[in-house]
């Protein structure tokens, strides 16, 4: 993380940068590190990640975010075989099967967005739910209790961003449950975590609203799943 203290202005410089060097990567720390400043504020006192919001919010900037391309995947999204290394990857399939009254049953976890393995800036979203009663999909991004790295911000672009990149009529297909209504974008997060506290920020719920991602929290000691049963 950068310890350099910016200005408001300093701070969309740097959005704008980011956005146009490469908007599909604009929620990744790795390419800008002021999207997940957690205590730094601007000159000015505000938060890094309101400031962003703000500028998101301004009805002239509302499609940036429509600009990000999809990935033009031709593989199956759904995978034999899943990873469960990271903390977060133990807790997705931890929560495989599990039925949450609103969005539904964890279908599945890990799927991947690239068009092939060699494509390293194409991610893949946590889970998938769909809830029967609605016949709608849901694709999830995940903030285990014990992220103190990504910013709620960092959740809400990259949630939003995935959803750009998908193909949907394949996705649909491949889990060959029926569906007539839009993938719906949700962030999970825990109750006490940092991205909790963010939630406190006017201007995150303003942007969540905007972007159409629903956030739900789970209950640490009910979800305390750091591997998954049987492991």
């Amino acid at each position: 993380m950068s310890k350099k203290s910016y200005t408001n202005e300093e701070i969309i410089v740097l959005l704008k940068k980011g956005i146009e060097k490469n908007i599909s990567t604009l929620y990744n720390d790795k390419d800008n590190a002021f999207i997940d400043e957690e205590k730094e504020k601007t000159k000015e006192g505000s938060y890094y990640y309101d400031v962003i919001a703000e500028y998101l919010l301004q009805p002239k900037n509302k499609d940036i975010l429509e600009a990000i391309p999809g990935s033009g995947r031709g593989l199956p999204y759904k995978q034999p075989k899943h990873n469960h290394r990271q903390k977060e990857k133990r807790l997705a399939h931890g929560l495989h099967k599990t039925i949450f009254d609103d969005i539904g049953e964890i279908l599945d976890f890990e799927i991947p967005l690239y068009k092939s393995k060699k494509d390293k800036r194409v991610g893949e979203f946590d889970m998938l739910a769909y809830n029967g009663n609605k016949k709608q999909y849901s694709i999830i991004e995940l903030k285990n209790q014990g992220n103190t790295w990504d910013s709620l911000l960092h959740a809400i672009l990259q949630v939003c961003t995935y959803y750009r990149q998908i193909n949907k009529e394949k996705l649909i297909a491949e889990y060959e449950n029926p569906s007539d209504k839009d993938i719906r974008k949700v962030v999970l997060i825990f109750k006490d975590s940092r991205q909790y506290r963010e939630l406190k920020s006017e201007y995150m719920r303003k942007l969540a609203k905007l972007l159409k991602v629903e956030i739900f929290v789970l209950d640490t000691q009910k979800y305390d799943l750091q591997y998954p049963p049987g492991r």
